[in-house]
């Protein structure tokens, strides 16, 4: 673990933290914490029942009058989760201004010790965080610093960036800080003791020279004998927007240019409408996802980055996992069938009606043998979870699924699982900007979301297959290939409509139209 203790940014001078009085804690743990935790964002437990929560650990961090809490919460229906809070009290000005900027980061009033607040929308505590990543504060024992890389820039710069600091929107399981714009600082909220991938994947391929925010430091947080990441800190990466708003975008102009197009030119013209520039995109990024493929799989000294044989019994195993998601997601489809749109309802009986089609073809990869290497992969990649430069992409948020456990998120897996989601996205854009349009447009603007979809796809795995040919993490037949593909697409997509199911049932429509074109790719 490395440390530096050279020349400081100028402390602020503070008086030594005050202990909370059990009363508080109490209170947190019985009335605060269990109405504020489901309104945040970030708090993935808000599909469940809410049981009780539990401060397992309260760090002040060091320069500062801020308490980090690690909350344990426990559910009546699911694992516990544990949750990092940095919380502060604020008094007389200081906390009519606090609550006028963020009313909905307010938990609530402690008697005469002030207002309870989220320290990470205070300056103060920005400041100290960027401080203590940059590596030029000693951090007491109460937490540790992996420095990679300290910004080389001279104090005055340093000081002006922590001074600087914007809360990021649109994050949604994290915080993330931009200070002025040159570095990005991610607060970790649920909190996993051991590796986390985001921090050694985006260190791994900062060193291989990969698009990615280049890696720079983390901030390790001990629970017990073991330690988990709290923050992280990334060069900023300046974009024009994301690779969903970015593509929605584009979807947005094509629908605009096919209204205003007389319909007896559109069959002649497709290509011409469709266009060149978007599809040139989507093969710009098949070519990166294989580049970073590629990457992941290079010679490294670290063996949690070692290819691994794609055996038997890996594919026994993905063939169990797969099913067992079907088997969850098709009975809570049955449960909630009438309760969907009549649209909804006819295509989720079709795709009920047909379910052994896709059980069988689960159980067909257990009787495969398919000649390729498992890597690490992004796991969670879609469209979101790239941003857009203008003339390239980057790559960003390597957490893996969030529904799954840290231990499981780094495993080695098929690289096509990350090809798969990336295609899942693509339609689900275009299904998603379809949605957006004018209820009397979406008739005839339904082929055109299609075929730009074919076309974008068609364009994005040409680009993906041609960049990563001869890689050892690609089946070596290619109708092993697209076997394994059309899988992991069908999977993401029984995936989704769990979640929509959960989230947005309105919604289920998309991924159970891409089920049902899958079924005559999969049938005996």
């Amino acid at each position: 673990m490395q440390k530096t203790s050279s020349s400081s940014l100028p402390p602020i001078e503070r008086p030594a933290p005050v202990t909370w009085e059990p009363g508080l804690i109490l209170d947190l743990e019985q009335r605060i914490l269990p109405r504020y935790l489901p309104q945040c964002r970030w708090f993935g437990g808000k599909s469940l029942s809410l049981q009780a929560t539990q401060i397992i650990q309260d760090t002040v961090f060091p320069g500062t009058d801020v308490h980090v809490l690690l909350v344990k919460t426990t559910f009546s229906d699911g694992p516990p989760e544990q949750y990092l809070l940095p919380l502060c009290l604020l008094h007389g000005s200081e906390a009519a201004t606090f609550n006028a900027a963020f009313p909905n980061k307010v938990l609530g009033h402690w008697g005469n010790a002030g207002m309870l607040c989220d320290a990470l929308q205070t300056s103060e505590f920005q400041r100290a965080l960027f401080v203590a990543l940059i590596g030029r504060e000693p951090l007491n024992s109460s937490f540790g610093l992996i420095l990679e890389s300290p910004p080389r820039h001279d104090e005055e710069e340093l000081d002006q960036a922590a001074s600087q600091a914007r809360i990021l929107s649109g994050e949604q399981s994290n915080t993330s800080i931009s200070y002025a714009d040159r570095w990005l600082v991610k607060f970790f909220r649920k909190f996993e003791v051991g590796i986390h991938p985001e921090v050694e994947m985006t260190q791994h391929l900062t060193r291989h020279h990969f698009q990615v925010p280049p890696f720079l430091s983390a901030l390790n947080l001990p629970l017990d004998a073991d330690t988990g990441v709290a923050a992280m800190l990334t060069h900023y990466t300046p974009h024009q927007n994301d690779g969903w708003t970015f593509t929605l975008e584009a979807l947005r102009q094509l629908f605009a240019q096919v209204i205003e197009s007389p319909p007896s030119h559109h069959t002649d013209r497709q290509d011409e409408i469709i266009g060149a520039s978007y599809p040139a995109r989507a093969a710009q990024l098949g070519r990166l996802t294989a580049r970073m493929h590629i990457a992941l799989a290079a010679t490294s000294d670290d063996p949690n980055f070692h290819p691994q044989p794609f055996t038997p019994q890996d594919s026994r195993s993905l063939c169990v996992a797969m099913r067992a998601n079907a088997t969850r997601v098709l009975a809570e489809l049955q449960c909630q069938l009438t309760r969907l749109s009549e649209a909804s309802q006819t295509m989720a009986r079709e795709v009920l009606e047909t379910r052994q089609v896709f059980l069988e073809a689960f159980d067909k990869l257990s009787q495969k043998i398919i000649e390729c290497s498992l890597i690490r992969v992004h796991g969670d990649f879609h469209l979101g979870q790239t941003l857009n430069t203008g003339t390239d992409f980057v790559i960003i948020d390597f957490e893996g699924e969030p529904r799954l456990p840290l231990d499981q998120r780094r495993l080695p897996r098929p690289a096509l699982r990350d090809v798969a989601g990336m295609v899942r996205s693509f339609e689900y854009a275009a299904s998603a900007a379809l949605d957006q349009a004018h209820d009397e447009e979406r008739d005839s603007l339904a082929p055109w979301a299609q075929a730009w979809a074919d076309v974008v796809i068609k364009n994005y795995l040409c680009a993906y297959f041609e960049t990563a040919q001869g890689q050892k993490f690609l089946p070596q037949s290619p109708t092993d290939a697209q076997f394994l593909l059309d899988l992991h697409i069908l999977d993401k997509a029984l995936y989704e409509v769990g979640y929509e199911l959960s989230y947005r049932p309105h919604l289920v429509s998309i991924p159970l139209r891409a089920i049902s074109r899958l079924r005559s790719t999969l049938e005996p």
